[in-house]
């Protein structure tokens, strides 16, 4: 019975999927204002991560604080995940490989110009 209520206790409940949401919405922004400079200079794209960590970092760790369960890490990943593929972020590039450049994406219309 106690390992039951134990699972139970574990799962994220509506509230702490908000403040999850929240919290990555907050930490893409981090990203993107401390890494962005970093990415925009080819020579400095090694950087970016640095960059990015800086003011994500704290922001991490007040999730992590806030939402102490299994689960916030994986969800924050996978909603980081998703924006950035709605983003087009895998397509960027793409023209490098095969010389013309692709817009769009998953949640775009796909066409190459």
């Amino acid at each position: 019975m106690t390992n039951e209520t134990n699972i139970k206790k574990q799962k994220l409940t509506i509230k702490e999927l908000i403040t999850v949401g929240i919290f990555s919405a907050i930490i893409f922004i981090c990203i993107s204002l401390s890494g962005g400079p970093f990415a925009m200079f080819p020579a400095l794209t090694f950087y970016y991560p640095v960059g990015g960590a800086l003011l994500a970092g704290p922001v991490y760790l007040l999730l992590i604080a806030k939402v102490p369960k299994p689960g916030p890490i994986f969800t924050a990943g996978l909603l980081m995940a998703i924006f950035l593929l709605c983003d087009r972020y895998a397509y960027r590039h793409d023209y490098r490989i095969s010389g013309r450049k692709r817009t769009g994406g998953i949640c775009g219309r796909d066409r190459t110009l």
